[in-house]
């Protein structure tokens, strides 16, 4: 504990700490966002209504909110958990294992890669893009939202698109590719990793991203 604000029913804070080298982040606040930049350690934030915004991080990441936004880029960590109840994700150029799990928020996932990537909301949409070839765990679950994800050439992976009361489009070109109503499967490469997209009421899209255009 850097610091402890003491217990005052209305009282608003900004805190603000700098830090010399490599320190661990812990933090927990009931109202107020948290900014968390270029630590290179790791970080766990607990917080009631506030946003967080995180970057520059190396180590474990454990977040979780109940309503406000996330935005969290640039990291490289060995495990990442972010949970919140009702924001929105914004999750960009992390290296990594993610589980990332929000009930009412939106997810955008940008240039991510690692080993195993699970993403679920229950009514937000996720939209993912992503700029390596995806050759390792990539799990997109929603219920009444929908997944457009966009892949880079080259991806080694068996691929499953499946929703039960929505449209299902692939438009990328699937080794033993198999279609019956709300589910595609199929293969890319040899096969080696797994991509996995489902929804309940949602649409599921799949996509080759336009490697010329990195916005």
């Amino acid at each position: 504990g850097l610091s402890r604000q003491s217990d005052v029913s209305g009282l608003s804070v900004k805190l603000e700490i700098q830090v010399a080298g490599k320190v661990p982040v812990s933090a927990h606040t009931e109202a107020g966002s948290v900014t968390v930049l270029d630590t290179g350690s790791s970080c766990r934030v607990q917080t009631a209504s506030g946003d967080l915004h995180l970057r520059g991080l190396d180590g474990t990441v454990e977040l979780s909110g109940h309503s406000g936004d996330l935005w969290m880029e640039k990291c490289t960590c060995s495990n990442m958990v972010v949970e919140t109840k009702s924001g929105d994700l914004k999750l960009e150029e992390l290296k990594g294992n993610l589980n990332a799990r929000t009930a009412s928020g939106d997810v955008r996932l940008r240039a991510c890669q690692g080993k195993t990537l699970s993403l679920e909301t229950v009514s937000g949409t996720v939209t993912a893009d992503f700029r390596d070839p995806i050759t390792g765990g990539l799990n997109l679950r929603t219920v009444s939202g929908s997944v457009q994800l966009d892949i880079a050439d080259g991806s080694d992976c068996r691929v499953s698109l499946s929703t039960l009361r929505g449209m299902v489009a692939c438009e990328v070109e699937l080794a033993d590719e198999a279609r019956s109503e709300g589910r595609i499967t199929g293969r890319l490469g040899e096969g080696g990793g797994t991509l996995d997209a489902s929804a309940v009421s949602g649409d599921i899209t799949l996509r080759l991203r336009d490697s010329g255009n990195e916005a």
